[in-house]
């Protein structure tokens, strides 16, 4: 049977998104957000809205031309990156993205403790996409690409390195979308449709799905899903998953962790899939930071785990350079 494969994300009212959250900050709590996100903006760059006292409201009326001009300064590249981060935040919230921060905060007791919700909020998760989609399919074959709906992944995904092309559509209303989706449905089926989504806004395509005898498969965190959907048999939660699909990036806050520093030129060319495949191997959960273009420290919670890791490196990858405990 052959498995059509779709990922969507979805914003729902009554859902806390992110730019919701961006907006109840202060300005360290601001500046420390942006920072982890990893935008390619440096400590001189986020220094400048520091000094300016830029809480998480000023910050989401920014806009490029705004930035160009004084009291901020900033250059072209830096004021076109950051107007176009906001412009995400306002208009592509993923609630697959925000739930999974609220989800695995929660499971992980770890982040900022967010009131309105009565959760933890972990901003330093991040999911990648292509180990979702190897999560979801658990090994079967896939029958047609994959669809995104909503902000494109960025570059260093390992989405991007997989032996299938990916489709990325507007979150807005999407006749195209809806054709293509038939299409598959009634040429190529019936097969099992599987969606990543809470499912708000998507009920048709899966009632055509059923009509044409496809099974339904609806992957999503047991927070965000669609309560018409949560009690169905064919919902799978994400939650118990996280680690395969998940990882922490950024400098370890509590200087707690057991960290592994490896380096070399092999190192600075590795992007998601090579950095995530030694923690994948062994069931941990990834936290990493890149602390240069060389250079990665890996962050463990046990001596045990960090053995682990440096028997892997050892084993998968004899072209680091170096390798040391720090």
């Amino acid at each position: 049977m052959s498995t059509s494969f779709s990922t969507f994300a979805e914003t729902r009212k009554g859902v806390s998104t992110l730019a919701d959250l961006v907006n109840e900050m202060d300005t360290d709590q601001l500046i420390e957000f942006l920072w982890n996100e990893h935008l390619g903006l440096s400590r001189k760059n986020l220094n400048i809205l520091k000094d300016q006292k830029v809480s998480g409201s000023d910050f989401l009326l920014l806009t490029e031309k705004k930035l160009l001009e004084p009291p901020y300064k900033l250059s072209g590249e830096q004021s076109s990156r950051i107007a176009n981060y906001i412009n995400n935040l306002k208009e592509h919230n993923s609630n697959l993205f925000t739930e999974g921060r609220f989800t695995v905060g929660n499971l992980e007791q770890t982040g900022t403790f967010n009131h309105q919700r009565n959760s933890f909020y972990f901003n330093q998760l991040y999911i990648d996409h292509g180990h979702l989609i190897s999560t979801v399919l658990n090994g079967r074959r896939m029958g047609s690409n994959p669809v995104i709906v909503g902000s494109r992944p960025p570059p260093n995904d390992s989405l991007w390195n997989q032996d299938y092309n990916v489709t990325i559509k507007d979150r807005k209303p999407n006749m195209e979308l809806a054709v293509s989706a038939v299409t598959i449905f009634l040429n190529k089926g019936p097969g099992i449709f599987v969606l990543i989504a809470g499912c708000g806004g998507y009920e048709p395509l899966i009632f055509r799905a059923v009509k044409h005898n496809w099974k339904i498969e609806i992957w999503f965190w047991s927070s965000g899903i669609s309560s018409c959907f949560a009690r169905k048999s064919f919902f799978y939660s994400l939650d118990n998953l996280y680690q395969y699909f998940t990882y922490v990036y950024g400098q370890d806050p509590t200087r707690k962790s057991y960290t592994l520093e490896i380096t070399g030129e092999a190192v600075g060319k590795w992007e998601n899939d090579e950095i995530m495949n030694c923690f994948v191997s062994s069931q941990l959960f990834a936290r990493w930071y890149r602390k240069d273009r060389l250079t990665i420290n890996y962050y463990f919670d046990n001596k045990v785990n960090l053995g682990k890791a440096i028997n892997w490196m050892k084993s998968n990858h004899p072209e680091i350079d170096k390798m040391a405990v720090i």
